[in-house]
């Protein structure tokens, strides 16, 4: 063991001496670190299971990508004993005769929450990427019902670092890379240092080589969206059953730009329109969630709002409810364009099935008339027979969910953590096209020109 930890030391003092002309790969005696490959994955890393099949031993990492897209990475570290204060650090990024900002690199822990998984019910499940873990614990809070029930716990401000603080680890910790690749980097060859310093061990050290290719992407051919019912500083009472969060500008901003860095570019707007006395809408609030939204360079093409303070009665409209869903509608058309926005969506009542759909005909009707478009969450296929002509953009909800449900009754929450992969599998996108029903009706959707959304997929009931 001295002569394996002296060759250790030895080691490490050549890295320092001649890291930055060959920077060789160094290995540390207490703990092993592995590389994902791909980093994206359904794989669940857990604390003292095996690791998932996308873990290898450590080598250099090879990254390659284009101009203005983040590339991710990530590692883990298990140890044979715990570390103390371990360090994570990037050197600046290089190539060419060129240097990247230092916020090229961004590097977070992967930190466990006590959440409802798809796995089956709540768990402890690795979750958020954080530069400070200890701001937020997880204590035990047992219930008759539920005895090893938790609960996520602050300590302190609820409020991240700006950075990757050291971190101590008992066990096993992932942690994620994220490279921002500069709009005005060349193409071309870099490179950059990670190393691991614990405060108590020896320091590990591996290359991260970044291959920037000489071409731009095109836009995403698929639209990502949210369902994201927040509110802009309190605009709705804190007891009531459709608040989900009221947010000051500041954390609406964070969470407009957190979409943005992983590539969700149009959430939906539930803060609509205010009425005035007169009856003419006030579009003050929407516009400073629209200045929020392109501040964090969200700037899509269409809008969806989901609360337009439009009537959308499940009967027939009366002559007067016609016309004013009409003059609202030209409204918040001539609102958008001049905000540069060549269309809007108006949300009808959400997953309203069967007859009920049917009865909103006559608002999706009036909508259209006056120039206006629509979506809703719909159930099954026979949306098209009852509104097909007149829904713009139907959200389909998938059938994933029931095999999904299916796939993750074969094991404990705990055993399905580790089957993630194979539930997730369970949930592919291909179902929806596959089925001969669903298929009809996106046919029928496209033979029209329109778009179709889906959600859950996947998702657990």
């Amino acid at each position: 063991m001295f002569r394996i930890r002296f060759w250790c030391f030895i080691e490490a003092l050549f890295c320092q001496m001649v890291c930055p002309l060959i920077t060789p790969l160094v290995y540390a005696v207490d703990y092993e670190v592995q590389l994902l490959l791909p980093p994206i994955t359904d794989h669940v890393v857990l604390p003292t299971d095996l690791l998932p099949p996308v873990c290898s031993p450590l080598a250099d990492m090879n990254l390659h990508g284009c101009r203005g897209p983040a590339l991710p990475a990530s590692f883990v570290i298990t140890v044979a004993k715990p570390l103390q204060n371990v360090r994570i650090e990037a050197a600046q990024v290089r190539g060419g005769g060129r240097s990247w900002p230092a916020t090229a690199v961004d590097i977070h822990v992967v930190k466990d929450y006590y959440r409802n998984t798809i796995a089956a019910h709540w768990a402890t499940m690795p979750t958020l990427l954080v530069h400070d873990e200890s701001f937020l614990a997880i204590d035990p809070a047992p219930t008759k019902d539920y005895p090893d029930r938790m609960a996520n716990v602050a300590r302190g401000p609820l409020r991240d670092a700006d950075s990757l603080q050291p971190v101590d680890i008992s066990q096993r910790k992932q942690f994620w890379v994220t490279i921002h690749v500069p709009d005005k980097a060349k193409p071309g060859h870099y490179e950059t240092t990670l190393r691991i310093v614990p405060q108590n061990s020896e320091a590990t050290a591996f290359r991260l080589s970044i291959e920037v290719h000489p071409f731009e992407l095109l836009p995403p051919m698929i639209e990502y969206s949210i369902y994201y019912p927040a509110y802009l500083e309190a605009s709705l009472p804190a007891d009531s059953p459709h608040n989900f969060g009221n947010l000051s500008a500041q954390q609406m901003l964070a969470e407009f730009r957190n979409m943005h860095a992983h590539g969700l570019d149009n959430p939906n707007i539930y803060d609509g329109p205010a009425v005035k006395d007169n009856g003419d809408l006030d579009f003050s609030k929407l516009d400073r969630i629209l200045d929020l939204r392109e501040q964090a360079r969200l700037r899509p093409r269409v809008l969806y709002l989901i609360s337009p303070q439009i009537p959308r009665p499940f009967r027939p409209l009366t002559d007067e409810e016609h016309q004013q869903v009409k003059t609202r509608v030209v409204a918040i058309n001539a609102w958008a364009q001049a905000r540069g926005y060549d269309e809007v969506f108006l949300a009808m009542h959400d997953e309203s099935w069967g007859e009920n759909l049917t009865r909103e005909r006559h608002s999706m009707i009036a909508i259209e008339e006056a120039g206006g478009s629509t979506f809703v969450a719909v159930n099954h296929p026979p949306f098209y027979a009852r509104v097909g002509d007149v829904l713009t953009r139907p959200v389909l909800k998938s059938s994933a969910l029931f095999t999904v449900d299916h796939a993750r009754k074969a094991w404990s929450t705990q055993e399905g953590l580790r089957h993630m992969d194979e539930i997730g599998k369970a949930g592919s996108f291909t179902l929806i096209a596959e089925n001969p029903g669903f298929r009809e009706a996106i046919d029928g959707m496209h033979r029209q020109g329109r778009k179709i959304f889906t959600y859950m997929n996947p998702m657990s009931g």
